[in-house]
């Protein structure tokens, strides 16, 4: 079996539009942004150039600074309260002034009562965040009068304040994409298009193999597959052969690629059969899964 990739590698990107439908919008967690930081660039309404800079290191704490390189960090507890989706209600409250296991114990209400700062904190992309002040005490503050778009400025997570490495961040679970996955086919070639056959299956399996079964195209079998997850978005692509059930007899086997992309629960595939009639293109569209 091929290792699996804890990064899609670029051509992944162009397997599927279905990977990423416009359509549809990512989830992600906070976990996704966990160790990273990330910085904007805005001038003040009074000339000031300011640079805010955000790390927030796991369910808890936070460091945000104003202006990076001119002013000193401050630590933050926090708690967060969903808000909507990839948004949530952050109550930063000072670490100053609170312990950590003081600030766990606080429910979102009781932390929104006692916290310095309420911020809207966005999640658009992995490289991009937005916040928003909701409430910052006494202080007036000018970022309370807009969202600003902050960029990740770091490749790698920070190391976490308290000790601890890469290891030591919590994740969210990622589960592998593999299992039996139920849906219609579309098939276009050379002498023919719109072609839909019923009830086949693609199965993903642990050993790195992946098969198509359909009455109307028989099996294709793909040995050694190559799967890569980028952000909960799996994607399987790999070379097989296929043996037609067309006519009643076996035909092939034939040469096949295969494009696949599983998000969410739900498979897409491409599968290509150059040697077929010509060239034959089958798309394939889960609707139910034994498995992921």
């Amino acid at each position: 079996m091929k290792r699996m990739l804890l990064f899609a590698a670029p051509a992944a990107a162009l397997l599927l539009a279905s990977c990423n439908p416009e359509s549809e919008v990512q989830e992600y967690g906070l976990s996704d942004v966990f160790g990273y930081t990330y910085s904007a660039a805005f001038t003040s309404s009074s000339g000031t150039q300011l640079a805010p800079e955000i790390t927030i290191y796991d369910g808890i704490r936070l460091d945000w600074t104003m202006s990076s390189g001119s002013m000193e960090v401050n630590e933050y507890w926090y708690v967060a309260e969903p808000h909507a989706l990839n948004s949530w209600n952050l109550f930063w409250l000072s670490k100053a002034g609170y312990g950590k296991d003081e600030v766990a114990r606080l429910s979102s209400e009781e932390a929104s009562g006692a916290a310095s700062m309420c911020v809207r904190f966005g999640i658009e992309s992995p490289s991009s965040v937005s916040v928003l002040v909701l409430q910052n005490g006494e202080n007036d503050n000018e970022m309370a009068r807009m969202p600003l778009t902050m960029r990740r400025t770091s490749s790698d997570r920070k190391p976490l304040p308290d000790g601890g490495g890469e290891a030591d961040y919590p994740t969210e679970l990622r589960e592998p994409p593999y299992g039996t996955y139920y849906g219609d086919s579309v098939a276009d070639g050379a002498y023919f298009s719109g072609m839909v056959s019923v009830r086949d299956t693609v199965a993903v399996l642990e050993d790195g193999s992946v098969s198509f079964e359909s009455e109307t195209w028989g099996t294709w079998t793909f040995p050694d597959v190559d799967v890569a997850e980028e952000f909960g978005v799996f994607t399987v692509s790999g070379e097989g052969t296929a043996v037609m059930s067309m006519g009643g007899s076996g035909g092939g086997p034939y040469p096949t690629t295969l494009s696949a992309c599983v998000s969410g629960g739900a498979l897409t595939a491409e599968l290509a059969a150059p040697g077929v009639m010509g060239g034959t293109t089958i798309r394939f569209e889960s609707r139910s899964a034994d498995g992921n």
